[in-house]
Order: C-alpha cells, then structure tokens, then sequence
C-alpha cells in the first residue's frame, strides 16, 4: 500500500535525504569534548613554539616533522588496536605518552629534545586520533556518519583556536610555560572524562558482536533499533 512504503521510507530515511547536517546525537558529545581537550595544546604548540625555538637556535621543523612521521607510522598499529582493545586504554596511553613528550619542551628546547617529544606528540595522537574516529563511526548510522566527522573537524579546529587565541594573554603574562601547562591541564581532563565515561569501555569488536543481534545503535552504545519485521 503507498502508505504504508511512504511510512517505511521515512523510517529508514530514503527519499529524505537532505544535504545539510544532521541532528547532533549525543553519543557525540563525549568523543567531541575529548577532541577538544586533547588537541587545545596543539594550539599553543604552533602558535608560540616556532618564536621560542628559534630564540635558542633549535630547528623547530625537525619536531613538526617528527609529530607527522609518528603519527603517519603509528595510524596503522593503533587503528588495528582500536578495533580490538577497549578505547578507554587507547586514550589514556595516547594521554599519558602526548604529557610525558610535551615535558620535554618545558626547559629551553634544543634539536634534539625537539626530535624526541615529536616523536612522543606523533605516536601519542595515533593512539588518541584513530580510536576516536572509530568511535564516532560506531555511534553513528550510514544517514549521518558524515555529520559526525564533520562535527570531529570543527571540535579539532576550534581546539587549536582556543589554545593559540586563548593561550595569547597567558603567553604575555607568563610565558611560554604557563600556556603549555594549561594545555597539559586540559589533558589531564581529558584522561579524567575517559575514565568516567561508561561508553568507552567497549571495545569495537564487542559492540560489533552487541549490534549484530539486536540492531545498530541510535543514540549512545547503551540505545539501540530493532530494526522493524
């Protein structure tokens, strides 16, 4: 009957298909905030390292290039992870690698101490990077899985406009210093909302197997569609 197939495609959101965002979900809030507390301190990195580095004569493209060749080389082993070990673990080893490299440029950096936090900064972003989009995948539907890593490019952007802009004023009072701890603070943070949320325990191959009986997820890991007989 037409109403029948009408009521069945607007369940399933075919001939609806708009191109615009979709509704925010709000198992997205917490892999969002974590992106922005993650990468505020990149903000403050490339906004006010570059001036410091070449005060003292250090080459600050050896650590940019560092960060990218570690993050490049680590994307495959930590994406293979992150399908297997719960994403709680993979952040707070991502966290806790990205605070020990980025100590390393708290004393008056050199070459060589630059080289090794970039390798540290690189290695800790794969372990952060690539469970979180694994998680936005998993907390979204083929209709709106695009919003969602559209949502991941703005909170990752606005990180690094509110550690370079909001880290300005902290840089003139106090330095260098002060601005990268308080991008470590938010770190720090972030290692304290991935231990309290629930969500992130599951690892993806448990969620997969939890899917495959009874229905893709909604809204959070804890909400799921049975799809209609």
């Amino acid at each position: 009957m037409p109403g029948r197939s009408t009521r069945r495609r607007s369940r399933s959101g075919g001939g609806r298909r708009r191109f615009w965002m979709s509704p925010h979900r709000s198992a997205w809030t917490s892999p969002l905030v974590l992106t922005v507390l993650f990468a505020a301190h990149w903000g403050v990195i490339v906004a006010y390292l570059p001036q410091r580095a070449e005060a003292v004569g250090a080459d600050i493209g050896l650590f940019f290039a560092a960060d990218a060749f570690a993050i490049f080389a680590s994307r495959v082993p930590t994406g293979w992870l992150a399908d297997r070990v719960p994403t709680r673990w993979l952040l707070l080893v991502g966290i806790a690698l990205t605070l020990a490299s980025l100590a390393f440029l708290l004393p008056q950096p050199s070459t060589a101490l630059l080289v090794v936090a970039g390798v540290g900064t690189g290695i800790g972003g794969g372990f952060i990077v690539s469970p979180l989009l694994l998680e936005f995948a998993r907390r979204s539907g083929p209709a709106d899985r695009g919003s969602a890593f559209a949502l991941f490019s703005v909170a990752f952007a606005a990180a690094l406009s509110i550690g370079s802009i909001g880290g300005a004023p902290i840089v003139a009072l106090g330095g260098f210093e002060p601005a990268l701890l308080a991008g470590m603070a938010a770190l720090g943070a972030a290692a304290v909302l991935t231990m309290l949320d629930p969500s992130l325990r599951i690892s993806r191959r448990g969620a997969a197997h939890h899917e495959a009986l009874v229905g893709p997820a909604v809204d959070s890991p804890g909400m799921v569609e049975v799809p209609p007989a």
